[in-house]
């Protein structure tokens, strides 16, 4: 039905005086509607995402499929336009006394006109593209009683130092499904004595010590190693102190922390998942801080509403559980991802976030073989 309308506009428009002017229009529009229907299915095949149509109208991708179409055609008319065809009759010869034509000039300013757009096109492009420069993200374990003295029994610490080893092997997990950004293990525990003698000073008298701590930490390795990677800093104390009750994490620009204890300690049920889940969100955390202008809550806010997202104030246990095991990005975060860092990123954020690898058969039997831990509702 909506081909025999559109064939009956088509014919009435043929029969109009304004048809040779409408036809290129008409033409340049159905290539236009064409090259974003193909641009909108490759990404779809190329990064295995399934996109909502008003996520794609309102990315980046539309935008410069938008400009690159713009400068072809505006390329094509700068060639085209105005240059007549041949012709049978032969050039007047000029009236004697007439003033010559430079030859070339027509040509000359064709090509100022195409270098001009191929320039306001890269600089577009360029200036619309994601952000390519995404660091990797290196992970440290405190040494067990870093932040508060520990009157456990070995028991506790060797299941600290155990979960410190499976923490490893997520890492490896996770690095070895997505190329979007890395996670780096740092072999050696932080211990007190890496900071100097003021900033742990000063840091006991914070609210917060660890996320204190660990910022002093990573101002120290910055003047031996200047691009030493954003930093996140698990630890098995409490992270509140002070007037401040912070849960489960802490983050401030390039570092953050994350606590077990709030969980229920280092052997509790379903501390792999929490942590797989915490270093992943931590990572998009930093990331999104550093280049999309994310705003977290602060530490000890008051509770509030929360519908699931992984950027929700998560204020005690419940809610963090629930959140661990249906992780899940909003339509508003997953569109500030794909603009920010493209589409690849955002695949690997939801997929990693969804915790699906984490449950698969091979990495489940590896963490009940090798290290008996049994998953959450495995």
């Amino acid at each position: 039905m909506l081909g025999e309308i559109w064939k009956t506009l088509l014919d009435y428009l043929k029969r109009t005086p304004y048809w040779p002017v409408l036809e290129p229009v008409l033409l340049a529009g159905f290539l236009y509607v064409g090259v974003c229907v193909v641009a909108y299915q490759y990404i779809q095949w190329r990064y295995q995402v399934t996109l909502d149509p008003s996520l794609f109208l309102q990315s980046y991708l539309f935008r410069q499929v938008s400009v690159a179409f713009v400068a072809v055609v505006g390329t094509f008319c700068a060639l085209t336009v105005g240059r007549g065809g041949p012709t049978s009759t032969a050039t007047p010869a000029p009236a004697p006394g007439a003033r010559r034509s430079r030859p070339g000039r027509g040509p000359a300013v064709r090509i100022v006109v195409v270098l001009l757009v191929s320039a306001m096109t890269l600089y577009l492009l360029q200036r619309w593209a994601p952000e390519s420069k995404i660091s990797p993200i290196r992970v440290r374990f405190a040494a067990f009683g870093t932040f508060a003295p520990r009157s456990d029994a070995d028991q506790v610490r060797h299941e600290y130092q155990r979960l410190r080893e499976v923490v490893q092997y997520l890492l490896y997990e996770i690095n070895h499904r997505q190329r979007a950004w890395q996670l780096e293990l740092e072999t050696s525990t932080f211990r007190t004595d890496l900071v100097t003698r003021a900033d742990e000073d000063r840091c006991a008298a914070d609210d917060t010590p660890p996320l204190c701590m660990a910022e002093a930490l990573r101002r120290t390795l910055l003047t031996t190693q200047a691009s030493y990677p954003p930093l996140v800093l698990v630890t098995a104390e409490p992270l509140g102190g002070g007037g401040t009750r912070a849960w489960f994490w802490l983050n401030r620009g390039p570092v953050s922390v994350v606590t077990t204890s709030d969980w229920g300690g280092p052997a509790s049920a379903g501390i792999v998942e929490f942590l797989a889940y915490a270093l992943v969100v931590q990572s998009l955390t930093i990331h999104m801080q550093r280049h999309c202008g994310l705003a977290q809550p602060p530490g000890g806010s008051p509770e509030g509403v929360v519908v699931g997202n992984v950027f929700d104030l998560q204020p005690g246990l419940d809610a963090m559980r629930s959140a661990v095991l249906s992780g899940h990005l909003s339509r508003h975060d997953e569109r500030r991802l794909l603009n920010c860092f493209g589409p690849e990123y955002m695949r690997t954020a939801t997929t990693l976030l969804g915790l699906a690898w984490l449950r698969s058969p091979p990495v489940r039997d590896n963490l009940r073989k090798v290290y008996g831990l049994e998953l959450l509702g495995a």
